[in-house]
């Protein structure tokens, strides 16, 4: 009979150990994730603030190629002036 207390008694105590670890593990993961989670919410920050930007910077890109498309037809129509001032400077 004392020898089944004990052993239910040295059972008991590697259980409570047991516990014990289980616990702390535990409480790691849930710091870890709590890490984790601020990371993400920190890298999600930062991916809106990099996808607006980007967007910023299509939309002044457009602007831009908007800008030297009107410049080229104005060049041709220059040049088309230039000529003809060159024949009128010819007739006078």
């Amino acid at each position: 009979k004392r020898k089944l207390v004990a052993d239910l008694q040295q059972k008991k105590e590697q259980a409570e150990e047991n516990l014990k670890k289980i616990n702390q593990e535990l409480k790691e993961l849930g710091e870890a994730l709590e890490k984790l989670s601020d990371d993400e919410k920190e890298q999600s920050a930062t991916l809106k603030s990099l996808k607006e930007e980007a967007d910023t910077m299509t939309r002044r890109l457009n602007a831009a190629s908007q800008l030297i498309e009107g410049l080229g037809s104005e060049r041709q129509r220059w040049t088309e002036d230039l000529e003809d001032m060159g024949e009128v400077k010819k007739r006078l």
